[in-house]
């Protein structure tokens, strides 16, 4: 498939399914990757395994660490990821 301009979000970036579905996707089609979880460890390991498995694409990934409990917090988040 070819890449597209789309951004692929990502809640609760981490371990497991969580991980494997950025991966899939940056295979697929995305080049645009926004990772959100608690934990700003989470966060970076699934950056820098993307990073790692997918060096010859020009993936850009952003990360964001926050509970998304926290609404405002996650609409600020949001805001920002679709400016």
């Amino acid at each position: 498939m070819a890449t597209t301009n789309n951004i692929l979000l990502v809640i609760g970036a981490g371990p497991g399914i969580s991980n494997s579905v950025p991966h899939h996707f940056a295979d697929q089609r995305f080049s645009s990757i926004v990772l959100i979880a608690r934990s700003t460890d989470a966060v970076e390991r699934t950056k820098q395994s993307l990073l790692s498995t997918f060096a010859s694409k020009n993936l850009k990934i952003t990360t964001h660490a926050l509970d998304i409990a926290n609404l405002s917090s996650l609409r600020e988040t949001l805001t920002h990821i679709s400016s």
